[in-house]
């Protein structure tokens, strides 16, 4: 790691490794994601809220960045 430029250093894998991890973010995580976060936000201990529903701060990575972190 100590070779390669700072910030543009990554992972060596195959390209079918990308495919795969491409293959379940589009087809299990982006379709379940909003469903489930609108049931986060709705449910019966956020009744009383100070705030709507998307009024707070957004994140700061992508979905699919918070996807690799959890993973990693």
């Amino acid at each position: 790691m100590a070779d390669c430029p700072k910030n543009q250093c990554s992972l060596n894998h195959s390209p079918d490794f990308q495919y795969k991890f491409d293959n379940i973010y589009n087809e299990e995580i982006t379709k379940r994601y909003d469903k489930h976060e609108i049931q986060r936000l709705s449910s019966a201990k956020r009744d009383i809220r100070e705030r709507k529903i998307g009024a707070g701060r957004p994140f700061k990575l992508d979905l699919k960045d918070r996807f690799v972190m959890l993973l990693v």
